[in-house]
């Protein structure tokens, strides 16, 4: 039986970021690319840097049964299957990407409203 390895700890410490970036987006997109640049953050962090990880490589996808996907680049890289496959890594990021979703799904369900919002804030300041 292969040893799990775990990173909640690691989780910890992106969840915060994760949570203020995405509640400041101001629109799907901006939603996807936090999930890209802080999941990517943590795959390198989590991975030591070992493997070539780029934001692009993990995507906050909402219409997927985990709601993120990874690239076909980093799939095909056997060290990082075996990461994945020996840790929570998949389950981490399935929580980034369930709060990512949230907001993604609040986002695109008024996209005029939030847009008037923004621009009345900016108006403001």
């Amino acid at each position: 039986m292969a040893r799990q390895s775990s990173y909640v700890k690691l989780e910890k410490s992106f969840a915060r970021e994760l949570r203020s970036e995405v509640l400041h987006s101001e629109n799907t997109t901006d939603v996807k690319n936090c999930f890209s640049q802080i999941a990517g953050k943590f795959l390198r962090k989590a991975f030591d840097s070992q493997i070539d990880i780029l934001d692009k490589d993990v995507i906050l996808d909402p219409s997927a049964e985990s709601k993120f996907t990874f690239s076909d680049k980093i799939m095909s890289d056997g060290n990082f299957k075996t990461g994945v496959k020996e840790s929570d890594i998949k389950q981490i990021l399935e929580r980034f990407a369930n709060a990512a979703e949230h907001r993604y799904r609040h986002l695109s369900k008024n996209p005029l409203k939030s847009d008037l919002k923004i621009r009345s804030a900016q108006m403001v300041a």
